[in-house]
């Protein structure tokens, strides 16, 4: 086995190990155990060694999506304001011409 990256806290490593072993990669973490506090501490997660290439690249995936993850996929309001503008304008017409037409 050899290292493959070191997490803070065992609540890290465990994560990081689940998935890795979720893609069928061989783990093992080494480090110190939580307590009823746990106290944030340096835990390496190791793998076998013709894994490691594999569990990089998937580690660094991981990363990369997970920046992508604060990107807004929908426009913010001020982008759709001509949108709302003509649904605005179209309703007040709208109830313009219903008002007229009922005779107020």
């Amino acid at each position: 086995m050899v290292p493959l990256t070191t997490a803070q806290g065992s609540f890290h490593a465990g994560v990081i190990a689940a998935r890795l072993g979720a893609e069928g990669i061989l783990t093992e973490v080494v480090g110190a155990p939580s307590g009823i506090y746990p106290f944030p501490a340096p835990v390496q997660v190791l793998v076998n060694e013709d894994d490691l290439p594999a569990a990089s690249e998937l580690l660094m995936a991981d990363e990369v999506e997970a920046v992508f993850d604060g990107v807004q996929v929908r426009p913010p309001l001020l982008r759709r304001a001509p949108l709302l503008i003509w649904v605005g304008l179209f309703t007040l017409l709208a109830w313009t011409v219903v008002a007229t037409v009922r005779g107020f």
